[in-house]
């Protein structure tokens, strides 16, 4: 199997630039010769998430000695109260997007009716 190239963020950001200022992908893709697929999965990213996101990718995963591992283990189960906070405010948002959910079909009941009306 062949390894991918990876590309640093200063090639990422040159391409997100290159972007802004209206190039499209197969010419950002043969201005800073980086494969088409490569440079169309950058701009993905930089739409969705931003420069940040985009800069930040391939970065690798923090490693974590053993010690810090098991001492972060021992901070155990939550206990009953602090689940049932957890669940308490689960359900607080999940009303709460219900709640939005209705006055948002609401409201768009009123203003096809008034279409109607008129």
């Amino acid at each position: 199997m062949t390894r991918r190239p990876l590309y640093d963020a200063v090639t990422r950001s040159m391409a997100a630039e290159l972007y802004d200022k209206g190039h499209g992908v197969k010419s950002i893709s043969n201005q800073i010769g980086v494969p088409y697929e490569a440079v169309r999965q950058w701009i993905n990213t930089y739409r969705s998430v931003g420069i940040e996101g985009l800069a930040g990718m391939g970065k690798r995963s923090a490693v974590y000695s053993f010690e810090t591992k098991v001492a972060a283990g021992k901070a155990g189960k939550p206990t009953r109260e602090q689940e049932l906070e957890r669940r308490v405010e689960m359900l607080e948002a999940e009303n709460a997007y219900l709640k939005k959910s209705i006055a948002l079909k609401a409201e768009k009941r009123s203003r096809t009716a008034r279409r109607r009306s008129s």
